[in-house]
């Protein structure tokens, strides 16, 4: 379970060759932005609350100091669980939608599954299958795991 990166509230995180599973947890009102070079198998996950600007230029730097804007990025943008009223789902879909040489929409289905606890959202994705593997992992242990590598 090393090989996962969790990514927590206004972060933005990207995968490594060894930490090639990421994803985030607790999005209520919070939104998931999933980007992803198919080409390099690396991909860029961020948990936006309503501050999505700062945390939409962190992960345009990490795009950048990875050279990964030399190829197409794919996008998936990941509602949380309950309505928020900023709509910034879809402030950050027109920002996305504006730059079509650089970003396109992720032709595959979410897949992610609600905390019966929290009532949010959660999900990972392996950059090396290119595929959600949400259902695949217990979110619990993976944030324990991830708790225990953080002190």
């Amino acid at each position: 379970m090393n090989n996962i990166i969790l990514v927590h509230m206004d972060e933005a995180k990207k995968t490594n060759e060894e930490q090639y599973i990421i994803g985030t947890v607790g999005l209520a009102t919070c939104t998931g932005i999933l980007l992803y070079s198919r080409k390099k198998e690396v991909a860029i996950v961020a948990h936006v609350s309503n501050n999505y600007e700062n945390t939409i230029i962190n992960m345009l730097e990490l795009i950048s100091d990875n050279k990964l804007d030399e190829d197409t990025i794919e996008y998936k943008i990941i509602k949380g669980s309950m309505y928020n009223q900023y709509q910034i789902d879809k402030k950050i879909e027109t920002f996305f939608k504006s730059y079509p040489l650089l970003f396109k929409p992720m032709n595959i289905e979410e897949s992610s599954n609600i905390d019966k606890k929290t009532d949010s959202k959660e999900f990972l994705f392996d950059t090396k299958k290119g595929i959600f593997v949400t259902n695949n992992y217990n979110i619990d242990e993976v944030i324990q795991n991830n708790n225990k590598l953080s002190i």
